[in-house]
């Protein structure tokens, strides 16, 4: 199918722009995407779930969708990557590990 918002990419994640609502909603005051599916992945394993906000990538601040797009592309394989989500209004630290496809 299409690609969705932002894709699901390698990390099998979607993800979205806030709106204002949504950011008084859950707290938070600028950047950060809002997760809006997770698919069996990296993203899943790492414990990230729908209606999480992604705040940072491998110690990188997010600023919106697109920008986070491109830093998944950028990832590096068979390491662990931090990212800081909030939850409920509560930030939370996971590793995320993208595996090498091996042909």
């Amino acid at each position: 199918g299409a690609p969705g918002p932002a894709g699901a990419g390698p990390l099998k994640l979607q993800v979205r722009d806030l709106s204002d609502e949504e950011r008084q909603d859950l707290k938070v005051e600028k950047g950060g995407v809002l997760v809006t599916q997770v698919d069996k992945g990296p993203a899943g394993k790492a414990g990230i779930r729908e209606g999480d906000v992604v705040l940072l990538l491998n110690n990188t601040k997010i600023k919106d969708a697109a920008q986070f797009a491109k830093l998944v592309d950028k990832l590096p394989t068979d390491k662990s990557i931090p990212v800081l989500i909030q939850r409920r209004g509560s930030p939370i630290f996971l590793a995320l590990k993208i595996e090498e496809d091996k042909p």
